[in-house]
C-alpha cells in the first residue's frame, strides 16, 4: 500500500461525484497512482486485499465490502483501486466514489427542495457505490435513513457496494439497527496497523521512487523500527530524506532526521498491544491479571480494568469486541460501555482506584502512556 509502481494510465470511462481527498486527511499518494498494481499487501491486511481482487474481478459477489480500521493503512488506496478495475476492467460508466461527509452535505442540500428527486437519481441509478468514511453519517437520522434506502435499491438491482470506516458498522455509534445489519451483509473485512515486515516493503519502495541516495540497510531498518504503522508517516518521513539529501548533498545521518523529523518517529517506543497495556495497569494498580480478566465489580478492580479497555481502543487498532474478549471473554458492547465512562472522568476529573493507588483519570492514563512509550 501507500506507494505507487507508476502513474496509472489516463481514465477514460465516465465517472460522477468523485472525491480526490480521503475522510482522514490527505492520502499519500495521488488518485490515479492508488492502484492494485501498487498496493503492497501484508499480513495487517491480509484479507481485506483478498475480498478486494475478488470483488476487482467479480463485482457483486459480495456486496456491500465493508473495509474498517485506523487512519493510514491503506483503506482509502484500495476503495481507489477499487474503483479503477470498475471501470477499466468492466466498462462501468457510472461508478460514483465520495466520502459519508460528501454523501451528507448532498442530502442535506437537496431536502426543502425539488433536488432530492435528483439526488435519489444520482445515487441510485449508478453502476457501482464506494463511500469513504461512513462513521460521518452516523447521529444522522434523515441520512442515516436516506442510506439504508439507497443501498436496499441498489442490492435489489445487483450493484456492486463499497464502504470504509474506522470501526466495524456494529461499533459505529450513532448507526442505525438497520443500516449496521445492512452494511455487514455482504464482507466485512478489518484492516491493522502496518505490520513491520509491510512497512519496511513499503519504506524500501518509496525510497527508491523519491531519494536521488540510497539509503544503507541498516537505517531502514532503523527508522523502520521506529515508525508507526501508518502509511501516510511511512511517506513523510521519506519525503524528508529526499529534501535532506537534496539541502546537504549527501544522505542523512540519523540524527539529523531526528532532529528534522522527531514529530514522526517514535523514537524508543515499544510496540503497544492489548497484552503490554494490561499489564502495565495491573502494575499500575496492583490488580491481580487474573481478577482483571475476572468477574469482580469491586471497584478496586473494574475502574482500571474499564481503564484498560479505554488504553487499548486508543494506542492499538484492536477492535471493540477484540478488547472486550482479551479482557475476560466480554462482549463488545462492554469495551463501548467503557470507554464512554473513562471519557466522563476525563470530564469530571474523577479518582479512580483505591488507597494509594487512587489517582485522576487524567494523571492514571498520562502515568500509564509514558510507561509505556518507555517500555
Amino acid at each position: 500500500m501507500f506507494e505507487a509502481s507508476g502513474a496509472a494510465a489516463p481514465n477514460t470511462a465516465t465517472s460522477s461525484n468523485t472525491q480526490t481527498s480521503s475522510p482522514g486527511g490527505k492520502p499519500a499518494l495521488p488518485r490515479d497512482a492508488m492502484t492494485l498494481s501498487s498496493f503492497v499487501a501484508g499480513t495487517s491486511n491480509q484479507l481485506a486485499h483478498t475480498a478486494v481482487m475478488m470483488a476487482c474481478q467479480s463485482p457483486g459477489s459480495a456486496t456491500p465490502l465493508f473495509l474498517y480500521g485506523p487512519s493510514g493503512i491503506g483503506k482509502t488506496h484500495l476503495v481507489n483501486a477499487i474503483a479503477d478495475q470498475f471501470r477499466r476492467r468492466h466498462r462501468m460508466r457510472t461508478v460514483v466514489q465520495l466520502s459519508g461527509e460528501k454523501f451528507t452535505n448532498d442530502f442535506c442540500k437537496s431536502v426543502g427542495t425539488t433536488g432530492l428527486p435528483a439526488f435519489r437519481k444520482r445515487y441510485r441509478e449508478v453502476d457501482a457505490l464506494l463511500i469513504d468514511g461512513v462513521q460521518f453519517l452516523s447521529a444522522k437520522s434523515a441520512t442515516l435513513r436516506e442510506m439504508l434506502y439507497t443501498v436496499e435499491a441498489l442490492i435489489e438491482a445487483g450493484r456492486p457496494i463499497v464502504f470504509t470506516a474506522n470501526q466495524a458498522p456494529s461499533e459505529i455509534e450513532g448507526l442505525s439497527r438497520e443500516l449496521s445489519g445492512r452494511m455487514a451483509s455482504g464482507l466485512v473485512c478489518p484492516m491493522h496497523s502496518l505490520d513491520s515486515t509491510t512497512r519496511e516493503t513499503v519504506l524500501r519502495r518509496l525510497i527508491e521512487q523519491r531519494c536521488s541516495i540510497a539509503w544503507p540497510d541498516e537505517m531502514i531498518s532503523e527508522v523502520n523500527a521506529q515508525l508507526a504503522g501508518d502509511g501516510r508517516v511511512l511517506s513523510g518521513i521519506v519525503n524528508l530524506v529526499a529534501t535532506l539529501q537534496k539541502m546537504f548533498g549527501r544522505m542523512a545521518t540519523m540524527d539529523e532526521i531526528r532532529q528534522f523529523g522527531g514529530n514522526l518517529l517514535r523514537v524508543g517506543q515499544a510496540s503497544v498491544t492489548l497484552s503490554t497495556i494490561e499489564r502495565t495497569v495491573c502494575e499500575a494498580f496492583k490488580v491481580p491479571l487474573e481478577d482483571l480478566r475476572g468477574s469482580s465489580q469491586a471497584r478496586a478492580v473494574c475502574e482500571p480494568r474499564m481503564l484498560a479497555m479505554y488504553l487499548s481502543r486508543q494506542l492499538t487498532s484492536s477492535a471493540y469486541a477484540e478488547i472486550a474478549n482479551h479482557f475476560g471473554g466480554r462482549s463488545h458492547s462492554t469495551a463501548i460501555a467503557a470507554e464512554k465512562n473513562v471519557k466522563k472522568w476525563l470530564e469530571s476529573g474523577k479518582a479512580i482506584g483505591r488507597g494509594p493507588t487512587s489517582v485522576s483519570a487524567r494523571e492514571a492514563i498520562d502515568r500509564i502512556e509514558n510507561q509505556l512509550r518507555t517500555a
